[in-house]
């Protein structure tokens, strides 16, 4: 006991950090992410597969075997048989009474392996790997604690480990199986052998720095492992082919072989699989995308960490030069990869493995701003200096983690969707959704489509004749990923995301239409990816009485609208506007009619015809008319209104199509503006005539106030996402 006492008091810093660390680990990951994250199986699937057909073949190769290799073994040897004595002592009277045999035969034991210890669809496996995956993401903030000690000391290490207990991406992932978090762990471990090796230089230590090497390229296919090593033996040997440096390569190499022999066995199909990686990762690319360091300076790490790693960069080259390079020669090969190579970036998760380098390069920064502080003024004020800084370090990816965490104890949106719908939904609906998600209760659904080169909008699924509508955010957000890969050309328009040029592209104007009629919607915040869903239920204008307020037939001109005037085509007569999308650096062109003055409350409907320069199919329609009511006269095409609502678009025969669009004025509205609009698909030239403004005698009722609809704002995170699947 006096030991253990010594023990802790000697490491209890150390032990607060892993506590915390394992806190915001494994709480979250029951439920966690939904049970549809496309890359999980890599993992989960395959080491459940190997335990059913009783070999070691993954029979897919994107990924080496490694990662796949430990979820098998934890599967196998310690989930697998505390869930079989689970099963047991959960049914002790049957097995007292007889009804259930031990052993049972190979048959139902076969059965009751699926069932019992599997669950439906695999449901146990799913958690199992994401409890090893928070293991592994433990198991980093230990690694960068001991790099940290080892080549600098034991408080720098310390603040290292602290500022991984809260990072961002680190935490999130801790919660979904998947390659990046295993990665993490074996580069540091690699770059800790690495270390020995240069401290330590002797056969033993180079073999292990080979075994290390090799753990690490077998997790993904990545060398960053190699230029530590190599640094390493370059600092120790005037040889640089040294014969133990030699075997130590060859030891890496056999690593690789023994865990990757299936491989080589099914060499042809290995290589489709990283030809297909490749293709994937935009491998040779040779662009610089700047992206991922905005995603990384605002949202994994924040601003303030993300300044700690700059300054600690700076101190690091000239203090510590030779013992900073150890980090530095993996930290630029793995920026060439990924800002630069491969298009891999755009994927920031992969940014897990280098992160808990740059937060022992902050880390580093961090103590020596301390340093500086205690040896010129007094102790006290030093350590409040020190507070502060870690404290502004972990702010931003803290409070994301803390969020992460604390919703993935919430269950599954999807589930919650179905039990709403099987209490509210009428037995008869006419809805449009997408063929991925649910409805449930209704004995009579017809279902129209809901796809992003389909019915989308508002009136679009009304003309399909729908009454309600599923958005399923994770999929509407489709549209709006093209901004994520820009270089120094294009960085005052994309560091920070483009929101108001987002929110006028087609397909959020529509969405956002939609959110205003939400009947029922189950989230979680950004910070907690998953599925989310809004109900729709579309509304039913009252009949009232309706004037005239403006008519443009462009006879004369454009009318007061902004551009486009075409002499030549119209649709009763000549003359219209016309506009195309060409060289723009956004996916929507608009032209706009001069503010038009309306009154809150009133109802005001625009009907106009279209024409298509081109037959659309369906799924490449394109043109539409649009309406933004304005608080205040002034106003920009890239910015939309109060409320914003859009007919259906153009698809068909290059004739001339009547589209409507109808909306209340909202409170506070004093002026309404009328847009052609195209970009949905920019395949053609789009013209519009003939376009009447009416609007009613009088007030109507605010629908939206009224049951059954909400009064509940949908967070635009949720929309216009922060990177590829919020993820």
């Amino acid at each position: 006991m006096p030991q253990l006492i010594a023990f802790v008091r000697k490491n209890q810093w150390l032990l607060l950090i892993l506590f915390l660390a394992f806190l915001f680990r494994f709480v979250g990951v029951r439920p966690g992410y939904n049970s549809f994250h496309p890359d999980e199986p890599i993992l989960t699937g395959k080491a459940i597969q190997m335990i059913k057909r009783g070999n070691l073949d993954p029979g897919r190769y994107d990924y080496p075997t490694l990662s796949i290799y430990i979820d098998f073994l934890f599967f196998k040897f310690f989930f697998t048989p505390i869930y079989w004595m689970k099963y047991y002592l959960t049914n002790i009277v049957g097995i007292i009474d007889g009804v259930i045999h031990i052993p049972p035969s190979a048959l139902e034991a076969k059965r009751l392996f699926q069932v019992e210890i599997l669950g439906v669809r695999d449901i146990s496996a799913l958690f199992w790997g994401r409890y090893v995956s928070a293991l592994f993401s433990l198991g980093c903030v230990f690694l960068i604690y001991l790099l940290g000690c080892k080549l600098f000391n034991k408080s720098i290490g310390l603040v290292a480990a602290f500022l991984l207990i809260f990072n961002f991406k680190h935490v999130a992932n801790s919660h979904i199986n998947l390659p990046d978090t295993y990665n993490s762990f074996f580069l540091l471990l690699s770059i800790i052998a690495s270390v020995n090796l240069w401290q330590r230089p002797s056969k033993k230590n180079y073999i292990l720095g080979g075994i290390a090497a090799g753990l690490f390229f077998s997790t993904k296919y990545q060398f960053f492992a190699l230029f530590p090593f190599g640094l390493a033996h370059l600092y120790r040997s005037r040889n640089p082919f040294s014969y133990i440096f030699i075997s130590s390569g060859l030891v890496f190499l056999l690593v690789f072989l023994i865990l990757n022999a299936y491989f080589f066995i099914n060499i042809e199909l290995a290589l489709y699989w990283m030809a297909s990686v490749s293709g994937r990762y935009a491998v040779g690319t040779n662009n610089l995308n700047l992206f991922p360091l905005s995603y990384l300076y605002k949202v994994d790490y924040g601003q303030f960490e993300s300044i700690m790693i700059l300054i600690g960069s700076i101190l690091i080259l000239r203090k510590s030069f030779r013992k900073g390079s150890f980090l530095f020669v993996t930290v630029i090969p793995f920026a060439f990869m990924f800002l630069y190579y491969t298009g891999g970036g755009l994927f920031v998760r992969n940014f897990i493995t280098i992160t808990p380098i740059l937060l022992l390069l902050a880390a580093y920064g961090i103590w020596n701003i301390y340093k500086f502080f205690n040896k010129r003024i007094i102790p006290a004020f030093s350590t409040l200096v020190l507070f502060f800084l870690l404290l502004g370090s972990v702010y931003v990816p803290a409070k994301n983690s803390l969020i992460n965490s604390y919703y993935y104890t919430k269950p599954w949106n999807i589930n919650v969707l179905k039990d709403w719908q099987r209490q509210i939904l009428p037995d008869s609906v006419a809805i449009a959704a997408h063929p991925f998600d649910p409805v449930e209760g209704p004995s009579n659904v017809i279902r129209s489509e809901f796809e992003i080169s389909g019915n989308y909008s508002l009136n679009e699924h009304r003309e399909a004749g729908a009454d309600w509508a599923l958005v399923n955010l994770m999929w509407a957000a489709n549209p709006f990923y093209f901004w994520m890969g820009y270089g120094f050309k294009d960085l005052n328009i994309y560091w920070d995301k483009p929101i108001d040029q987002l929110r006028n592209m087609y397909h959020g104007l529509a969405t956002e239409e939609l959110f205003r009629y939400q009947v029922f919607s189950v989230t979680k915040p950004w910070q907690a990816p998953e599925f989310n869903y809004v109900m729709i239920k579309f509304p039913e204008w009252p009949e009232v009485q309706m004037k005239a307020l403006k008519l443009f037939d462009f006879s004369d001109g454009t009318q007061g609208w902004s551009f486009g005037y075409d002499d030549k085509i119209g649709h009763s007569s000549p003359g219209s506007i016309a506009v195309e999308l060409s060289g723009d650096k956004f996916p929507y062109k608009r032209i706009t009619s001069e503010p038009m003055e309306v009154k809150p409350g009133r109802l005001y409907k625009v009907e106009g015809f279209l024409k298509t320069g081109a037959i659309l199919p369906s799924n490449q329609r394109d043109g539409l008319l649009r309406i933004d009511f304005y608080s205040e006269v002034i106003y920009s095409a890239d910015r939309v209104g109060l409320i914003s609502s859009v007919s259906s678009r153009a698809w068909g025969p290059d004739d001339w199509f009547k589209k409507q669009v109808i909306e209340r004025a909202p409170g506070g509205a004093k002026y309404m503006v009328v847009s052609l609009q195209v970009g949905s698909s920019g395949r053609t030239k789009i013209w519009a005539d003939d376009i009447v403004v009416e609007e009613s005698d009088s007030e109507i009722v605010e629908i939206t106030s009224q049951p059954p609809y909400l009064d509940k704002p949908i967070d635009l995170n949720l929309l216009y996402f922060n990177s590829i699947g919020n993820l």
